[in-house]
């Protein structure tokens, strides 16, 4: 696998430095859950903001952010169209081919794509801001076997790569008088096999190298291993943990108590 490739970034922060791999994971797992315990627009965007606050605050690149930003607006963008032709309770504010688009359908809409964004967010921070070697050694240290560690850590580390493999192709076709943004859409379909097929044949070039990597260094050969990275719990990690936990009994609290929640019917 070629090196140099991988999502995490090495920065001086509190986040990076100090917290521990379980507490970040731990704290990801809380955001899923809480992001799930509202459907309404505006909790949804108070916490999408305090995310975009601790990307800053973990001195992220602003191109990541920027990039992790547009995913979520596409994620919205797909939700205020999708989601609106199936709500049908509130005020009709217009109708377009038969489908009659409601206040309470548009900002349904709206939360589910912060819901999917704050997901992303926070999928993002933790493995910009967690190296793969210390997201193996602290599932080691939760008492998962090393091979389900060593599965989760590269496929962060193929995420990259794969897309690096991506632009690579994309540039070679260009560069031979390939042009995608030309043309119908028909002809821009047909356009894209011309990446499709080198993208899938190098991934499975890529799949067949790292399978025989690790035959080569037998992995798999003894039930347990040892880990060159240390990971330990402080002090702090307990403290970030347990209000983490707190934070989700609120949810499911404002869950029950129908706080923060556009239609109670929906998860």
């Amino acid at each position: 696998m070629a090196a140099g490739y991988s999502i995490f970034i090495e920065r001086p922060s509190f986040i990076h430095q100090v917290l521990d791999p379980r507490t970040k994971s731990i704290a990801v797992l809380c955001i899923f859950i809480l992001s799930l315990s509202f459907n309404a627009p505006l909790p949804l965007a108070v916490f999408t903001l305090l995310l975009i606050g601790i990307a800053i605050g973990s001195k992220l690149p602003f191109s990541l952010i920027r990039m992790l930003l547009l995913s979520g607006v596409t994620f919205i963008f797909i939700s205020l169209i999708m989601w609106p032709a199936y709500i049908k309770t509130g005020t009709t504010l217009f109708s377009f081919i038969g489908i009659h688009v409601t206040d309470t359908g548009l900002w349904f809409g709206l939360a589910m794509g912060l819901r999917v964004t704050l997901m992303v967010l926070s999928a993002g921070i933790w493995m910009a801001s967690t190296s793969p070697q210390k997201i193996t050694a602290s599932f080691m240290k939760m008492g998962l076997h090393y091979k389900i560690g060593m599965g989760i850590s590269l496929s962060i580390r193929l995420i990259p790569l794969i897309g690096a493999e991506w632009v690579t192709i994309v540039e070679a076709q260009k560069s031979r008088g390939v042009d995608y943004k030309s043309g119908n859409l028909l002809s821009r379909i047909n356009k894209s096999a011309m990446i499709l097929g080198p993208m899938l044949l190098r991934a499975i070039e890529i799949a067949q190298s790292l399978a025989i990597t690790l035959e080569a260094r037998a992995f798999g050969a003894k039930n347990s291993r040892t880990c060159i990275t240390d990971v330990r719990l402080k002090p702090i990690d307990f403290i970030v943990m347990i209000g983490c936990l707190l934070l989700v009994a609120v949810g499911i609290y404002c869950r029950l108590q129908g706080i923060g929640v556009l239609l109670p019917a929906y998860l």
